[in-house]
This record gives C-alpha cells, structure tokens and sequence, in this order.
C-alpha cells in the first residue's frame, strides 16, 4: 500500500475511535420511558415538595422536571441500564 492510502486509513480509524469514544456518555431513553418518569417527577414533587413549590401548574413541575431533581431518581431509567430492584 502507499504511504498515503496508509495515512488516510490511519485518519479514518482515528476518527472511528473518537466517534465511538464520544458517543458512550449520551444516554436516550424510548419515549415511553421518558414519559412515566416525567409523570413520576411531577407526583414526586407534588406530594414530597408541596410546601417549597405550592400549588403550581403541570406546565410549570414539566420544566422543574426536565431538569435534574434532587432526591428523584426514575426507577425505570435504572432498570433500563441494567439495574435490578431488590425487594
């Protein structure tokens, strides 16, 4: 092979491996997923948080919920990943 085929294929697994490297840090869910655990969010917060938020609208708890919330995790998200729940 030539020394520029060779380098051009270098190039290109490089650019491969930074690809593949990059993409294992973003995470989606099926929207399914992502739908229970937003309902799960807003009655987290309705029924744990009421005296910080007060009586708010569904649009409002969505953007609070979009966000991270302490003390919230969605259990759904978890087994997704892998995660078991004991019980």
């Amino acid at each position: 092979m030539a020394p520029n085929k060779m380098m051009a294929l270098k190039h290109i697994c490089v650019v491969f491996f930074v690809l593949s490297m990059t993409s294992v840090n973003c995470k989606t869910y099926p929207p399914r997923i992502e739908s229970v655990c937003l309902h799960d969010c807003i009655y987290f917060l309705k029924y744990n948080n009421f005296k910080k938020f007060g009586p708010m609208r569904q649009p409002e708890l969505e953007e609070i919920c979009k966000k991270e919330v302490p003390g919230f995790e969605c259990e759904l998200k978890w087994e997704y990943d892998g995660g078991y729940i004991s019980g």
